[in-house]
């Protein structure tokens, strides 16, 4: 495919810009045109110049702190997916924003392409992008080559391992409790259910966050909580962040809606539908010294109530600081991925805007209460 037009790209951006994807979205909207004018002008866009031009960043701005560019581009991304997927499957190109760099790209929408053909086009290609392209065709079948020989070596080395048994392998296959279940070719799932426990050294914890939202005539409205000065000196560096309402873990025999119950009363909060989320992240928090698997709950409130402060003392969470939080907020979607840096809790969020918050007609088997 010849060089893209520019103004055939500036009309695809037109209806990229009003599509459901995007429309709603002012900072996917404004990133997206960005990035497609710089790649217009064949410039390749640094991480630093989108924070300061995009996003209204001062030059004190640090990447290795502030992953708002990073989060902004994985999200385009994957509105850009949906776009082309739904609506856009029948358009004449493609924006794509490779993985692991910000120059746009453009791809023909074609029936096939021939083996030959590179199917993603940057908006320029210099003469020494192409002759790069034909080395890259040669480094194909040397890497099948490669390929090839590691794991044949791979397969001749683990058949010799093999025929000297492990002696606790060995001693687990004898036992006469889990004998049938390791030599029977049947699926076999083993399935525990618990709080805290020691894994080498580290302990891990099963602890719920919840979404707190409500629905609006403008739409809906999710609560976030900016942690305290008092706790982040304690625990973070002196760094303030926000994030959503946690709970502590279960009591004996306590239900997953009961749990959720309770920890929402901790901030003065009464739930009228709780939802499960389907997202669950594994983190290291420094504060408890443990890594946290935490499973996403939603729950549906009235209105736009304001939360109890969190007080230590009576609280789960009682520690050496007195107060959790120092300030909350009810925000839009858009508002939410701007205040939120945290990679787990962006990729929950999505989840709850897909089934639950923002889709024509909440997923019912989601539902808990």
């Amino acid at each position: 495919m010849a060089d893209a037009d520019p103004e055939v790209i500036r009309r695809h951006l037109e209806k990229l810009l009003i599509s459901d994807q995007l429309g709603k979205s002012e900072a996917s909207r404004k990133l997206l045109t960005y990035l497609v004018e710089r790649s217009l002008r064949n410039d390749t866009p640094k991480e630093t110049e989108i924070a300061l031009d995009v996003f209204g960043k001062g030059a004190s701005f640090n990447g290795a702190e502030d992953s708002v560019v990073l989060v902004a581009v994985r999200t385009l991304r994957q509105k850009l997916a949906e776009y082309y997927a739904g609506p856009g499957q029948n358009a004449e190109l493609q924006l794509v924003i490779p993985k692991g760099g910000y120059r746009l790209s453009v791809a023909p929408r074609v029936e096939a392409l021939p083996l030959a053909t590179e199917s993603t086009q940057s908006l320029s290609i210099s003469p020494a992008s192409r002759r790069a392209q034909r080395r890259g065709r040669l480094a194909g079948p040397i890497s099948i080559l490669f390929a090839i020989s590691l794991f044949t070596n791979l397969y001749l080395w683990h058949r010799s391992a093999s025929l000297v048994e492990d002696p606790i392998k060995a001693r687990v296959r004898s036992s006469a409790v889990w004998s049938d279940m390791v030599t029977s070719r049947r699926p076999l799932t083993l399935g525990y259910l618990v709080d805290r426990y020691r894994l080498k050294g580290l302990v891990v914890d099963v602890k719920p966050d919840a979404w707190v939202f409500s629905r609006t005539d403008a739409g809906p409205r999710y609560l976030l909580l900016e942690a305290s000065q008092e706790k982040a000196d304690a625990f973070f560096g002196g760094h303030r962040f926000w994030q959503i309402p946690g709970t502590s873990m279960h009591d004996d025999g306590e239900s997953t809606v009961d749990l959720l119950r309770r920890g929402l009363s901790e901030y003065g909060l009464e739930a009228s539908a709780l939802w499960a989320v389907e997202h669950v992240s594994t983190i290291f928090n420094r504060r408890f010294d443990a890594i946290q698997i935490i499973p996403a709950f939603a729950a549906e409130v009235a209105g736009l109530p304001e939360p109890v402060p969190v007080l230590s003392e009576r609280s789960s969470l009682a520690s050496s600081i007195r107060v959790e939080y120092g300030a909350y907020e009810w925000a839009d979607a858009e508002r939410v991925e701007q205040l939120l840096t945290f990679r787990a809790l962006l990729e929950g969020f999505a989840q709850l805007r897909r089934y639950i918050t923002e889709c024509p007609e909440p997923r019912g088997e989601f539902r808990l209460a």
